[in-house]
């Protein structure tokens, strides 16, 4: 029975919660895959199973061996799981699909001069579109986030596995074998903001700490990736400014002091696209 099935899930969970140190690395992976594929019925997520099982994951990760001796593949499949849970997609969908064309191609993620001339070429001609487009889909967020459906309790666990992957040191956020990665993530990490249902103030800070890992490994790999995305997310991190969690506010900074760079340059594209000629 379906009373049954939730109980066993149950069981799994307080077993990996008590003996997640003591897993073989071999055994981990195969753990997780088989963990994570039964999460969903036919695409469907069902909370009362889908909750512990997160809740195991995350107790295996906090092994830093675990994390440590992951593979890629894994990474990415756990990491594609965790945005499609916060963002409410299906549960199959992989990182690459949907992927929004506002932050830049990103075949052209190389911070070579001549990419980079290229890069604030197309930018100045496009980010003023994108920035209309952004409001006219989402709203005005200048008065901050609205406050919606609050968040259920897989999202709360699947923010806080997203938080593990994405600040584990060996994360695999640039891959030369799939370079619409930093493209997806950066996409997924700006729907997130746009659809903010409420978070709470430890939802909001696995966030940001996560948003600052990912900018940190970007800010000079996928420079025009940046620039988009500073574009795109600045009115609604400036909303999350109200938050009265210290920590939150200490990522923040953090974050406003990368991006604000990147985000005068988006301006000053906008105001003054090319020089005038004498």
């Amino acid at each position: 029975s379906a009373n049954e099935c939730v109980l066993k899930i149950f069981h799994i969970h307080t077993i990996v919660n008590k003996y997640a140190s003591h897993v073989p690395r071999k055994v981990v992976t195969d753990l997780m895959e088989w963990i994570r594929k039964n999460m969903a019925l036919r695409n469907e997520v069902l909370d009362d199973v889908c909750f512990p099982l997160l809740r195991a994951i995350v107790d295996l990760l906090s092994s830093r061996l675990h994390v440590e001796y992951m593979g890629d593949d894994t990474w990415v499949k756990l990491v594609t799981m965790c945005f499609n849970l916060l963002l409410k997609d299906q549960f199959n969908s992989k990182l690459s699909d949907s992927l929004d064309e506002g932050l830049g191609n990103s075949s052209e993620h190389t911070t070579d001069d001549s990419d980079s001339s290229l890069m604030e070429t197309n930018q100045a001609t496009s980010s003023q579109k994108r920035r209309h487009e952004q409001r006219n889909k989402y709203g005005d967020t200048r008065g901050g986030i609205s406050k919606k459906t609050p968040p259920t309790n897989v999202q709360v666990a699947a923010m806080s596995l997203l938080r593990r992957l994405l600040t584990s040191p060996l994360a695999p956020l640039l891959s030369k074998g799939d370079l619409a990665r930093p493209t997806a993530i950066l996409d997924r990490m700006a729907r997130i903001l746009d659809s903010d249902n409420g978070f709470s103030n430890n939802m909001h800070y696995n966030y940001l700490e996560a948003l600052t890992s990912v900018l940190s490994h970007y800010s000079l790999n996928a420079l025009h990736l940046v620039v988009g995305f500073a574009n795109r997310t600045w009115l609604n991190l400036v909303g999350l400014w109200g938050n009265k969690d210290q920590r939150s506010k200490e990522q923040l900074t953090i974050i406003f002091r990368t991006l604000l760079p990147y985000y005068t340059l988006s301006l000053s594209t906008e105001t003054d696209p090319s020089p005038v000629a004498e």
